[in-house]
């Protein structure tokens, strides 16, 4: 009885240990979630602001000033985002193994070799005075938040890291990560290198086709070829795929809109992630409104509006990068080939931490033309001999790249002149951005530094020891291209192809396809003028340009008597009727998706070998250029008799249903879209933790593919699975004061708030936020009131 009553005793004993630590760890999380509501002293503003959040937590900051403005969007920032400000610092650092641990070396080791951060520091000193006041501002509000916050987010709990203070070069640093998550340029060379040494001349050029006849270019029609210039601009010390990731955007001048007013309608694709890319924000301050979309670790409005005027960008994907194989000195292995002679690489020692773990350390060299990305990045070694290394030639390595600037002067632009005065300021990574103002007025400019190459491409490496592809500067920027008012009254760029043949610089070779921009162009011809709830209805759009051409070519092939079967036949004429639309609740998108995924293995894995899975994926353009007249490639080089297209396409269907059949069963009617296409938002880093996973991952249903204008971009990696979509959507009236957006995360980076996942509801069902300038204040108020001195 004694042993029964202790047994009791410890049980209860237990489960009170058990449910002290639960209550504990849930008051932890609740505590960590911001305080909203009241008053708290600060250190940092000059005057009392205020933080107003309406019912979805987008801030409206009040300041007596602008830098008491971005002060208000730094507390707001770190109060709402302080995970992700510290993981992309971190990441700009190359400092994040010291926090998550050895998991993090890859991205360590790379960020160490570029040296960005340390080139994002030197680029401090050629920033304004202004600037580095709104900076500073910003990281002060940063840093108030942090020390009001007696109890941080659940990510710095499980990990036991406590953030050092926000320093301004954490901010430079954001720019240059953005332009190598946009550049893909070495990547290219690399590959092209690669296929070079398996592939003939007649190969290389069907694998890379030029845009067929009629494709629409941004600056169609402008004088382009009139535009001369030494090629000079800035000089651009050279030390220093189609993904999805884009935008789309189109502007409609006064007569193409139901009201007189200009329209702006901007979508940015970007990697979905939890927290997304964006945080929504309002800022009145005495003589300037601003509303519109900001990015955790700078303060200024990135797409949106003030008073005037508003604004939206797309990635231009500009030839920004090349790489040089620099040939090794036999005489000393510490030293390269150059047309002056021998020189030594500059080298540094780079200390990584790793929790858990002892340091190690990096041994990292750079050639005239950059970093020695050979050292780490397998890819690249792959393509130099034993005697050669490889160096990355980037823009954003420039320390004179100040980007950041242009972001400020744009929020306070006024008219077209002031607009594009501010964009002088901006090196990379290059936008396309437009321009809307209150008189009905539209224009596109495409700012950035691109490289003036003596000769070639950009498109292979370079011989880096002869000196005869060396950068020598960068476009003028009165030269980059540019528009006011066309005669048409519409502007419309979807990372499609900018220029023609008649302009004088290269920007690229290789341009993305043109499928949204083709579909954008042709929705805006359906009417002569817009409203607002039309143009809404043009960004969820989801019809396929893709099944819009590779239907007709597929379907023709069963229409073979010699290769059709009857199993077939229901298939076939359901995707005859499809309305080519990838929705979320049929199968035909299912099967067409996979259809044209299966296309890559039976057309040309068997020419590309083992460069197939670098190049797969990649080349709609390629595909379409084959199914229409190269059809060498259709046929199996590893078989004796000679294919035809047709019954490969046919292959690939087989192929396609075999595989969709596995998972989602035999009757082809049940299958659906959306089961397969599913958009989950991954944490980072605990995504890749099953236990957590659950709580820190956001999911929802999404229909499109990488042609549609509402994005559904997937990797044949994880076919369906949804990686690119757009994260951002934002409908513009500068006539009106308000903003129509909606962000693909909500604006709390904290699982526990309501405020996690909101906005993702409302951008699921296609609907949007409105903001208004001058609004009223009301929600929850936060008061901001500079500390007082100590007596």
């Amino acid at each position: 009885m004694a042993l029964r009553r202790w047994l009791i005793r410890l049980c209860f004993g237990a489960a009170a240990i058990v449910l002290t630590v639960l209550g504990a760890t849930a008051y932890l999380l609740w505590a960590s979630l911001p305080k909203t509501e009241g008053t708290l002293e600060v250190e940092g503003p000059v005057a009392a602001l205020t933080i107003e959040r309406d019912s979805f937590a987008i801030p409206t900051i009040r300041a007596a000033s602008l830098e008491d403005a971005y002060f208000g969007i730094g507390f707001a920032h770190a109060q709402d985002r302080l995970w992700q400000l510290e993981l992309m610092r971190r990441i700009g650092q190359g400092r994040l193994a010291a926090v998550v641990g050895a998991s993090a070396l890859p991205v360590d080791r790379l960020m160490r070799t570029l040296g960005i951060y340390e080139v994002a520091g030197r680029s401090a000193a050629h920033l304004s005075e202004e600037t580095r006041g709104y900076l500073e501002a910003y990281a002060r509000g940063i840093n108030a938040a942090i020390a009001a916050t007696p109890v941080l987010p659940p990510e710095f709990l499980i990990f036991r890291h406590r953030p050092e203070p926000w320093v301004i070069e954490d901010s430079l640093v954001f720019m240059r990560l953005i332009a190598w998550d946009l550049g893909r340029n070495w990547r290219e060379e690399v590959l092209n290198a690669q296929l070079a040494q398996r592939m003939t001349p007649q190969q290389m050029e069907d694998l890379y086709p030029e845009q067929p006849p009629g494709t629409p270019t941004s600056y169609d029609g402008q004088d382009l070829a009139s535009w001369k210039g030494t090629g000079s601009g800035r000089r651009l010390p050279l030390s220093g795929e189609n993904s999805g990731k884009g935008s789309n955007i189109w502007l409609l001048g006064a007569d193409r809109t139901a009201n007189g007013g200009a329209i702006l309608a901007n979508d940015p694709h970007l990697a979905l992630q939890v927290p997304g890319p964006f945080y929504l924000a309002q800022i009145e301050t005495p003589g300037l409104s601003l509303q519109g979309a900001t990015m955790p670790s700078l303060p200024f409005i990135i797409a949106g509006r003030n008073e005037t005027i508003a604004w939206g960008l797309t990635n231009t994907g500009p030839d920004s990068q090349d790489l040089f194989i620099e040939k090794l000195d036999p005489e000393n292995l510490g030293s390269y080939l150059t047309p002056d002679g021998s020189a030594a690489f500059a080298t540094r020692t780079e200390p990584i931490e790793v929790r858990g773990e002892e340091p190690i350390v990096l041994e990292v060299r750079a050639s005239r033309h950059g970093p020695i990305v050979s050292d780490i990045l397998a890819s690249a070694g792959s393509i130099a001999a034993e005697d050669e290394v490889v160096a990355l030639a980037w823009t954003a390595l420039d320390a004179e790249d100040i980007s950041v600037q242009s972001g400020f002067r744009i929020n306070r632009a006024r008219d077209w002149t002031s607009f594009v005065e501010a964009l002088e300021d901006y090196g990379s990574p290059m936008p396309n951005v437009g321009y809307a103002d209150k008189e009905g007025r539209i224009g596109l400019i495409s700012a950035g530094d691109v490289p003036v190459r003596p000769g070639g491409d950009g498109t292979m490496p370079a011989q880096g020891w002869t000196g005869e592809d060396d950068w020598l500067g960068s476009i003028p920027f009165e030269e980059l291209p540019r528009v006011l008012d066309p005669a048409d009254q519409k502007l419309v760029n979807a990372n499609n192809q900018l220029v023609g043949r008649d302009y004088p610089y290269l920007i690229t070779r290789n341009w993305s396809p043109a499928f949204r921009a083709r579909r954008i162009e042709s929705l805006l011809e359906t009417r002569a003028q817009w409203t607002v709830p039309e143009i809404e209805a043009m960004q969820l759009d989801i019809f396929s340009t893709l099944a819009q051409d590779f239907l007709p070519l597929l379907l023709a092939a069963a229409d073979d008597p010699e290769i059709t079967e009857p199993e077939r036949a229901e298939i076939i004429e359901a995707l005859r009727a499809w309305d080519r639309r990838m929705s979320t609740d049929a199968a035909e998108p299912l099967i067409f998706a996979a259809w044209y995924e299966a296309l890559a293995t039976v057309i040309y894995a068997d020419e590309l070998g083992p460069l197939f899975e670098a190049y797969r994926g990649i080349r709609s353009d390629f595909l379409l250029h084959v199914l229409k007249g190269s059809p060498v490639w259709c046929d199996d080089i590893g078989t004796a008799p000679e294919e035809r297209c047709g019954p490969q396409l046919i292959r690939a269907l087989d192929i396609a249903l075999a595989a969709l059949g596995e998972p989602w069963g035999g009757e082809w009617r049940d299958w659906r879209f959306g089961a397969a296409h599913r958009a989950v938002m991954p944490h980072q880093p605990f995504h890749e933790v099953p236990a957590l996973a659950w709580l820190f991952d956001i999911a929802a249903r999404k229909g499109g593919d990488s042609s549609s204008i509402n994005v559904g971009h997937w990797d044949w990696r994880q076919p369906f699975d949804v990686t690119l979509a757009p994260t951002l959507r934002m409908i513009a009236e500068p006539a009106s004061p308000m903003i129509r957006l909606v962000t693909a995360t909500g604006q709390a980076g904290h699982p526990l708030s309501r405020h996690y996942d909101d906005l993702t509801r409302e951008w699921e069902a296609g609907r949007y936020v409105t903001l208004e300038l001058d609004s009223p204040a009301s929600g929850r108020r936060l008061t901001l009131n500079p500390a007082q001195p100590a007596r």
